[in-house]
């Protein structure tokens, strides 16, 4: 599962691209969310997206084309102002529980400044840890943003360390880039390899065992007829020279 802040903070251009160009966090979050998807063939992924409430936006699927377009449709402040970092993660508890996933894993992208969750975040792990959800942080941003703008470190380092996953602090692209490269790898791709083993019937070789013994006996009777025959015409023969 994947949870993407759209909270109003989420619209600092604070990340710069190889280029030197600025974009705003959320843009910055699509674009590497393309490229990791790409990696997770065999996953089936879902998305909540939240800001004054969460909501699912994509079952767990693996449609991954529907996935991505649905993503690149949010936009920041189409779910409000705020960012209820706790209750997203709550979501995502009840997702998983109603799901048959196995590998109960959450990526959550945000800049996690909690600002009116129902959950707070440290007791949202603490559920999510004692359901064997894995969460993995990937803080947007600069941390030294101040303001409304600004990054909880300190509530994403205790989530983490809640659930025996990691954070990321993600300044630029790069970082963000190399940040999802390292989920990708802790995180192995989860998929069921179905064997197919051609079936050879096997019923035409007791039928071929019957025919050969079939004819081999009917040929044995033939030449111990051929015999008789020949036998008994020497007799004949016997007799009629005497």
């Amino acid at each position: 599962m994947i949870a993407v802040d759209l909270s109003g903070s989420m619209s600092a251009a604070d990340f710069t691209l190889p280029d030197g160009s600025a974009i705003n966090r959320l843009q910055a979050v699509k674009r590497v969310l393309a490229d990791f998807v790409a990696q997770r063939e065999h996953d089936r992924l879902g998305l909540v997206l939240f800001a004054d409430a969460p909501y699912l936006q994509v079952p767990f699927s693996e449609d991954h084309n529907t996935w991505l377009s649905l993503l690149d449709e949010a936009e920041i402040g189409m779910a409000g102002q705020s960012t209820v970092f706790g209750d997203s993660i709550g979501l995502a508890i009840k997702l998983f529980n109603n799901s048959d996933a196995k590998n109960r894993t959450l990526i959550v992208l945000t800049d996690g400044n909690d600002t009116g969750s129902l959950v707070p975040p440290i007791e949202a792990a603490r559920v999510a840890a004692a359901n064997q959800i894995r969460i993995y942080i990937i803080a947007v941003g600069d941390p030294q943003t101040i303001g409304e703008e600004a990054m909880d470190m300190q509530t994403i380092r205790s989530v983490v360390e809640l659930t025996g996953g990691q954070y990321f602090e993600a300044l630029n692209n790069e970082e963000l880039v190399r940040a999802s490269n390292v989920i990708n790898e802790l995180e192995e791709d989860q998929f069921e390899v179905l064997s197919y083993r051609p079936r050879i019937s096997l019923h035409y070789y007791p039928v071929m065992l019957v025919a050969i013994l079939y004819l081999l006996f009917h040929s044995a009777m033939a030449l111990q007829l051929i015999r008789q025959r020949r036998t008994a015409g020497s007799n004949i023969k016997g007799v009629a020279g005497v």
